[in-house]
């Protein structure tokens, strides 16, 4: 071995257990900062209980209290066709509402702390995405962003309401931290488990998954391109199978009757467009 390979060990061994332990403590700031943000919200839930539902809010606290009454009778059935009739919202996030209904009860508060308690959840999982990304200044990565997170208005303020962007915060966050660890190690586990949580993001809201899965075919198809002859191996074919294969599948099922595709393509083309989509404000939004 080499004097500078030698003084890379030497620096490697040093340095390493120091960004470790700071990363530790990091995680123990971004926890405080987490608890303090989420609680300011969840006192003012508490505070503004007695403040009913809009319209948004009502339709997606319905959608779990619908399924949450199927599984209280025990009617799995019921509780399939009621999630599969939920065709403009998915129901992701109606299933989380409902085993949140039948295990605190289904009020106000628990409907608006079930997206709160997203918010608390997501903020971990990006500071644990930035970890994955840099080894010496992921902790650095990460408490910034953890900081703008929490410090946006407009997210704090979904986050007290009965909407489904901080489930489709969290879950979009959970599929690219799954990924980033399946890219180095892509056991057949892992990419499952990237393909479902994909599918279960584009399941929560259509936006969401809209980002999601192409960024993961981007990515793929970036990782090949220098090497063509990888579209025929064996290897990279197994990988796409483990990798999109759940995702496809449950795709087929979701859009198997025409009006889901058509609830699909009602909801992308009606929401109104406030800027233009090539305007400098939409591009540096």
């Amino acid at each position: 071995m080499s004097q500078d390979d030698q003084m890379d060990s030497l620096n490697a061994t040093w340095f390493l257990p120091h960004i470790q332990a700071r990363a530790k403590l990091t995680l123990c700031v971004v926890i405080l900062l987490d608890l303090m943000a989420t609680g300011l919200v969840a006192w003012q839930i508490i505070a503004h209980r007695d403040y009913a539902f809009d319209g948004d809010e009502a339709a997606h606290a319905n959608g779990g209290l619908i399924l949450a009454l199927d599984l209280r009778a025990g009617d799995l059935m019921a509780f399939a066709v009621d999630s599969y009739q939920q065709d403009m919202y998915p129901p992701a996030f109606s299933w989380l509402e409902a085993l949140v209904f039948l295990i605190f009860g289904a009020s106000l508060i628990t409907a608006r702390m079930c997206s709160l308690t997203c918010l608390f959840l997501a903020a971990l999982v990006l500071y644990a995405i930035s970890l994955e990304l840099h080894e010496q200044l992921g902790w650095l990565a990460g408490l910034v962003t953890v900081i703008l997170t929490l410090t946006s208005q407009t997210i704090l303020a979904n986050a007290g309401l009965v909407m489904l962007e901080m489930p489709g915060l969290l879950v979009s966050l959970l599929t690219l931290w799954a990924y980033l660890r399946a890219l180095k190690q892509p056991t057949r586990r892992r990419l499952v488990s990237v393909s479902l949580l994909a599918a279960l993001t584009v399941l929560t809201k259509y936006p969401y998954g809209m980002i999601v899965v192409p960024t993961l075919v981007i990515v793929e198809l970036f990782a090949i391109l220098p090497h063509p002859k990888t579209f025929q191996s064996v290897r990279t074919l197994e990988r796409w199978l483990w990798l999109f294969g759940p995702l496809t599948l449950i795709m087929l099922v979701w859009f198997a009757q025409p009006y889901k595709v058509a609830a699909f393509i009602r909801y992308a083309t009606s929401q109104p467009a406030m800027v233009a989509l090539f305007s400098l404000e939409n591009l540096v939004y």
